[in-house]
């Protein structure tokens, strides 16, 4: 049996699908690397399909490569999926990524007003809790956010001296 299992290994096959979540609906995602414990890898298609063969029988851990993940992505619930090989054996595992998106937007002064910058205003990402500051031209953006619905609100103390909102300070984002 020694002689077997080091001279003519049993293996079978891990395949399954990797697809995105977004507001849209399910897509495959292409390019997602997964990998085994034993450092074996395969990447996605664009069709999101993967397939690892020659896989040693036994227990095996198949995981979404978080290193090599691509950075319009983030992991959605199952990271590694635990798998087990059996003789000649095809064993199915997918896997779901959540699509990433940026918001960018700008503060804008009403024509006539004369502030030397815009620079510095914060602008808060409800309900993340998010925030940034905008630029000289009074532009801003948030990134890596998951599709969803958010309020970009302005804090108003930092608004430049003598100056109020025309408008309300929050604004819907999906």
């Amino acid at each position: 049996d020694q002689y077997t299992v080091q001279h003519m290994p049993i293996t079978g096959s891990v395949e399954g699908f990797v697809h995105v979540l977004t507001a849209a609906g399910r897509q495959p995602a292409a390019g997602v690397v997964i990998a085994l414990e034993n450092g074996k890898i395969a990447v996605t298609d664009v069709n999101g399909r993967y397939q690892l063969e020659n896989v040693p029988e036994g227990a095996h851990v198949a995981s979404l490569d978080m290193e090599q993940l691509p950075a319009d992505y983030n992991p959605g619930p199952e990271r590694s999926v635990p798998v087990t090989i059996g003789p000649r054996k095809l064993v199915r595992a997918d896997f779901s990524v959540l699509s990433l998106g940026a918001v960018p937007g700008k503060v804008v002064a009403q024509a006539g007003s004369e502030f030397e910058t815009l620079e510095g205003i914060v602008v808060r990402l409800e309900p993340t809790g998010q925030y940034t500051s905008t630029s000289n031209d009074g532009s801003f953006a948030f990134y890596n956010l998951p599709d969803g619905t958010y309020q970009a609100v302005i804090d108003e103390t930092t608004l430049p001296p003598e100056s109020r909102l025309k408008c309300d300070p929050s604004v819907p984002v999906v």
